[in-house]
């Protein structure tokens, strides 16, 4: 059977305190392929997001997740391979 790890991947962050959260994730054409959390207020501690592969429509490539948390935002690369 195939090896869970390449199909998922796991995002976690932390909050300080409570704040309006965003996760997004682009391609490479800098195209919305996902949107994990839509504007939700969220409570302060550690956040997991499990996702799979197929949702991304098992395209291995450069992604980027862009994060806004109380309007900062941030962004870090996502390479997925085989």
């Amino acid at each position: 059977s195939p090896n869970p790890a390449r199909e998922n991947f796991e995002l976690q962050y932390d909050l300080l305190s409570a704040s309006t959260t965003t996760i997004e994730i682009y391609n490479i054409l800098g195209e919305k392929v996902m949107t994990l959390v839509n504007n939700e207020l969220q409570d302060a501690g550690l956040h997991k997001y499990s996702v799979n592969k197929k949702d991304l429509k098992n395209a291995n490539g450069l992604y980027f997740i862009k994060t806004t948390i109380a309007d900062k935002i941030s962004v870090s690369r996502l390479i997925l391979t085989e």
